[in-house]
């Protein structure tokens, strides 16, 4: 009894520290009120992407031919999939975006929901999130019996299009942000190492830097050469594999040229490059 009331109270104070409210509404939020809970929720979002694309379609659409609540839900799953053979693969890939286009589209609405709570009512942020996270839930199992046109497609679909061009964007600008500020504090803690121990003690940290700046481009370059040997047997495939080689090398000569050069920025946006192409090729 006593091990299981420690445990209830370890885990009402875990439950509490990450879902509840840490401030007093007094206290004006900042800038990362909510942030871990919000990342949390996107966590949740993607194992719910998983399940839905994996367990729930397959489960569903194979009671689309019968009569009942589970026929409804299944050709409400099926619609726009019917084209496909329904003994290939993708009739299955079809109703498996499908479920991904439900869960985006729950994080979607709470988070346009959460947006205007914000305005209304700034520290709404760190506030009742047991009940923030239960309505996302509550909102993607409501999903499960929406059909899929036209709200999914062809709207929040293009909707999605969209948006994951602004996403890219963002992430490229995140990451020559983060990748700047390393290599600028990596310099500088060699530079400091030289004055403060001895000449050439900050060697360390410019080794370390090009060693991992070499290592991003070493395997931009297997891995194109992969995508070479193993997708380019269509012509768009090998006309953006030749394209991202011949930018990646490009505009690492140009930003070297320059007087604020850092080779790990330049790997490090190559690299993301070439897994983009990957992702998008595959």
């Amino acid at each position: 009894m006593w091990a299981s009331w420690c445990f209830c109270s370890a885990l009402g104070s875990l439950c509490n520290s990450c879902c509840g409210n840490d401030k007093p509404s007094s206290v004006p939020p900042s800038v990362t009120s909510g942030r871990k809970r919000s990342v949390f929720l996107l966590l949740l979002s993607i194992g719910i992407s998983f399940a839905f694309q994996y367990g729930v379609a397959p489960s569903v659409t194979k009671y689309s031919n019968e009569f009942g609540p589970l026929g409804w839900i299944g050709r409400a799953w099926l619609e726009g999939c019917e084209e496909y053979d329904a003994t290939g693969d993708l009739r299955k890939v079809c109703t498996g975006q499908a479920g991904v286009y439900r869960a985006a589209f729950s994080a979607f609405v709470f988070f346009i929901l959460a947006a205007i709570g914000a305005y209304c009512k700034p520290t709404s942020n760190r506030e009742a999130w047991v009940a923030k996270y239960f309505l996302f839930i509550c909102l993607a199992v409501g999903t499960i019996f929406i059909p899929n046109e036209p709200l999914f497609r062809p709207i929040f679909m293009n909707i999605f299009r969209v948006g994951s061009v602004l996403f890219t964007i963002f992430n490229q600008l995140i990451i020559l942000d983060m990748c700047f500020n390393v290599n600028e504090s990596w310099v500088a803690k060699a530079d400091k190492a030289d004055i403060e121990e001895e000449p050439g003690a900050g060697k360390k940290w410019l080794i370390a830097l090009i060693a991992l700046s070499a290592s991003l481009y070493l395997a931009s370059f297997v891995a194109i050469g992969l995508m070479y040997a193993f997708f380019s047997g269509c012509t768009n495939n090998l006309v953006f594999i030749t394209i991202t080689l011949i930018m990646g090398i490009f505009c690492t000569f140009m930003q070297l040229t320059g007087e604020e050069a850092s080779l790990f920025t330049s790997a490090s946006i190559f690299t993301y490059a070439t897994y983009l192409l990957y992702v998008t090729g595959e």
